[in-house]
């Protein structure tokens, strides 16, 4: 018996039939190993390492209580800041980051969000 393409259970035993054919697969790939991925830089163009930038803020933004250290890359420069969630507080309290370049570590100032 032969079903019209319009059917649901046609369009399905083609998919499966098509995607061992083209290298699909239903498993995602694997996640990158913790130990590497604190490692090796997030990307070609930088050249420190998350966990390099951090060691370089430790002395100047020190870890309150209950917060962890946050990073963030971009144009060449590390912002680097504490938080209990990550978040960037304004006003009275407001979040310190730490800025500090990519290319050689230097730790060009902070900044706050007032």
């Amino acid at each position: 018996m032969k079903l019209p393409m319009n059917c649901p259970a046609a369009l399905i035993a083609a998919a499966l039939l098509v995607s061992p054919l083209c290298g699909c697969t239903t498993n995602p790939p694997p996640a990158p190993t913790p130990a590497r991925a604190a490692s090796a830089p997030a990307s070609p163009g930088q050249r420190l390492t998350k966990a390099q930038v951090i060691e370089i803020a430790k002395p100047s933004l020190p870890l309150p209580a209950g917060e962890a250290y946050y990073v963030d890359f971009k144009d060449g420069v590390w912002n680097v800041w504490t938080s209990p969630d990550g978040s960037i507080r304004m006003g009275y309290g407001a979040t310190v980051i730490l800025l500090i370049q990519d290319s050689d570590g230097k730790v060009l100032g902070t900044t706050a969000y007032l």
